[in-house]
């Protein structure tokens, strides 16, 4: 696995971009080339303060953190990248997940909600985003129930 370089977005948090999230690797969701590296580092630190949760196993494991992001332009969420290739139908994504697998060094790509429980963003984020008016209550709605649900 290729990695550029880590950023330091926050006092001791840093962030890296996986590049097997932009180059095509039909196994891994994508950012969209129009979505810049800076842009996806805006979009992390935007969802690193709403709310970082952590991820348990089944024994009640600490796995990592997590956190939910969107891409803003202009305060209006813009779509980001598309859903792996490998799992039919490939569809548009908004939402992006980040995971912090070892201590305060993140990563994120696009989430898809439609096909993986653990991509939908606990309630207090999307209380945050219903609140921010990024999304309708229906919006909210279909993104909760984890259906297809377009800007």
């Amino acid at each position: 696995m290729s990695l550029v370089p880590e950023y330091e977005v926050k006092p001791g948090v840093f962030y890296f971009h996986k590049l097997d999230h932009r180059d095509g690797t039909p196994e891994k969701s994508q950012w969209y080339n129009s979505v810049a590296l800076e842009q996806e580092r805006d979009c992390f630190v935007q969802g690193y303060l709403v709310a970082v949760v952590p991820k348990y196993d089944r024994n009640s494991k600490f796995l990592y953190n997590r956190c939910w992001g969107l891409h803003l332009n202009n305060e209006q969420v813009e779509y980001l990248g598309k859903t792996r290739e490998t799992k039919p139908p490939v569809r548009e994504t908004f939402v992006a997940i980040f995971d912090d697998n070892t201590s305060n060094k993140w990563h994120g790509y696009p989430a898809d909600v439609c096909r993986d429980i653990d991509d939908i963003p606990p309630k207090e984020v999307r209380d945050v985003w219903l609140r921010n008016k990024f999304f309708n209550t229906a919006q909210i709605r279909r993104l909760t129930q984890g259906k297809l649900c377009k800007l």
